[in-house]
């Protein structure tokens, strides 16, 4: 009976080979030419399910008929072969990557299905605190203000977002309004990834946006505090790559 190695097994494994096929192989690697019977006695299997295996073996290319021999036998090939097997495999998995890669705009649309749009109205100096405890949370933002500096909207909350943002070195970029040219506003002072560009006065601003890494944040100030919050894998990324594309331009 043949004995193997466990560590002889897990690499055969790789061949989607059991236990049972691995022996067959080893078998007659070490024993050049074998009937069935032989193959039996080799690795302690009755012959009726040594059958059942030898045709998947032989699919695979890892053992022959030989050719011109009075009763059926069966031969390993070379070692050398399991390396061509297993670089068909691997050419095998990058065609299906490849294929895989070609359906997977259409997967991601059936996301939405399970994550729906969530809208969410936040109004007042309440509701922008409530915004500003989940802000913080995020782990980077992009920031679009349309107002200057010098006339921030509930300047406390503000002022209290800048300095826990400072502490934690949260990843944000800011793009301000022309408005604050010339103004000494500078976050990166206090926190390195807290970066700023001011936008051109080609670009006009009237409402703030807020991207976080799974939603968008929509801010007006007319008459009141009222703040938009929209949970959408597909429309944040559109923003997102908005934003990335005004930045770069800047």
């Amino acid at each position: 009976m043949i004995n193997i190695s466990q560590k002889v097994i897990e690499i055969f494994k790789t061949l989607d080979l059991n236990e049972v096929e691995i022996k067959i192989y080893l078998a007659l690697l070490e024993n050049d030419k074998l009937g069935i019977t032989g193959i039996s006695e080799a690795i302690n299997l009755s012959r009726t399910n040594v059958y059942n295996y030898v045709e998947k073996i032989e699919d695979m290319g890892l053992i022959s008929k030989v050719p011109d021999t009075a009763t059926l036998k069966y031969q390993s090939v070379s070692p050398d072969k399991i390396i061509e097997v297993l670089k068909q495999k691997e050419e095998d998995i990058q065609s299906k990557i490849s294929q895989f890669k070609k359906i997977l705009p259409e997967l991601k649309n059936l996301e939405v299905e399970k994550n729906p749009t969530q809208v969410k109205m936040y109004e007042g100096e309440e509701g922008l605190q409530r915004i500003i405890e989940k802000l913080l949370k995020d782990e980077s933002l992009k920031i679009i203000f349309h107002s200057s500096i010098k006339k921030t909207f509930f300047p406390e909350s503000l002022r209290e977002f800048t300095k826990q943002s400072a502490e934690r070195e949260k990843h944000i970029q800011e793009i301000r309004s022309s408005l604050n040219k010339g103004t000494d506003y500078n976050p990166t002072k206090n926190n390195p990834n807290h970066l700023l560009k001011i936008a051109p006065e080609s670009l006009s601003l009237k409402s703030d946006m807020i991207i976080t890494p799974n939603r968008i944040l929509l801010v007006s100030y007319q008459g009141r505090f009222l703040g938009v919050e929209i949970s959408n894998k597909f429309m944040t990324e559109t923003h997102n790559s908005i934003f990335d594309m005004i930045w770069e331009n800047i």
